[in-house]
């Protein structure tokens, strides 16, 4: 797995980004931080890493895709368009677990400080998705969605609390650096999961929404 390139996207923040890589070392990153923007950049943005780097399709050996929780609208870009562009199946997709490479990205420095990693994705007012990790990146619970409150009530002063609003909480470490969600990170973890064989046909890939989609009411 270690010939070719991953061109990964994030799509599951506000944050629309993609990232080209070899193995773990990412060569360029493009990203804006525009709300509901994924539609507008997503495409032009891959086009142009691809073109910076001179590259083709099939020098494209996987696409990772954020997977979810995250954004209704920016998953569904996302999904979309790693489905056209792994339409053949010549190029695997490699969906990327939102809360895991979040912990796949903290997991060198809260062996160092923490016992346990706690992966957060702020949704809306102060209600949160979260996940446990142990130290070796196994997942403790299913991905879940509870207030900030209720997920302080079940986390210690040992986490490592990691993701997007983490800096709010009030317990356990939180490091500002590992507060965000990026197309790097999802690169990395990427490339972790396709050399362990976990990618799937375009045709079968669905994002992790994990709550129903809600639109907002216009303002009269």
């Amino acid at each position: 797995m270690k010939n070719g390139f991953v061109l990964a996207i994030e799509s599951a923040s506000n944050v629309c980004s993609i990232a080209i890589s070899q193995v773990d070392n990412v060569l360029l990153e493009y990203s804006i931080s525009i709300p509901n923007s994924h539609d507008e950049f997503l495409a032009e943005f891959v086009n142009r890493g691809m073109k910076d780097l001179g590259l083709a399709p099939q020098d494209i050996l996987a696409l990772a895709v954020s997977s979810g929780p995250g954004s209704f609208t920016g998953l569904r870009i996302g999904s979309a368009f790693a489905k056209g562009f792994c339409f053949d199946g010549k190029i695997k997709l490699v969906p990327v677990p939102t809360l895991f490479a979040l912990a796949y990205n903290s997991r060198e420095v809260a062996k160092c400080l923490s016992k346990r990693i706690v992966s957060v994705m702020h949704s809306h007012k102060n209600l949160f998705f979260y996940q446990f990790f142990d130290l070796n990146l196994q997942p403790m619970n299913e991905v879940s969605f509870l207030s900030q409150n209720e997920i302080e009530e079940i986390c210690s002063e040992t986490d490592f609390i990691v993701g997007i609003g983490a800096d709010s909480f009030n317990v356990g470490t939180k490091i500002n650096t590992f507060n965000t969600i990026s197309a790097s990170l999802i690169a990395k973890a990427g490339w972790k999961l396709l050399d362990e064989g976990k990618f799937v046909s375009p045709e079968d890939f669905v994002p992790s929404y994990y709550l129903e989609f809600q639109p907002k009411a216009k303002s009269k």
